[in-house]
């Protein structure tokens, strides 16, 4: 995969910013949750970044606010396995303090 994508003069990195495997609309019921809490925010962007790096299959994630900046990250997984390597790497952590730079 090439460095770097050109379209119509905006230089795009592949990898970062166009993130096919992110799934985007309704969640089929038979993906596995992975639910966690974050007072670091939940930078969904950031998470998505990280999950990009880190995983190989498909993914949905979305945020639910609660109170005095906590919020409820929940990603949903294709493959069972993807989940499985989110939990050993940390992953409801992780994200956080990577300190990889994934634009």
């Amino acid at each position: 995969m090439p460095a770097t994508v050109r379209f119509t003069g905006l230089d795009l990195d592949p990898m970062g910013t166009l993130n096919g495997r992110e799934k985007k609309g309704p969640i089929p019921s038979s993906w596995l949750r992975i639910r966690f809490e974050s007072d670091q925010g939940g930078n969904i962007n950031k998470i998505n970044k990280w999950l990009s790096a880190n995983i190989s299959g498909q993914w949905a994630s979305y945020l639910v606010p609660l109170r005095f900046g906590v919020r409820v990250v929940i990603i949903a997984f294709e493959s069972d396995t993807d989940a499985v390597m989110f939990r050993l790497k940390s992953g409801e952590t992780a994200w956080a303090t990577d300190t990889k730079d994934h634009i």
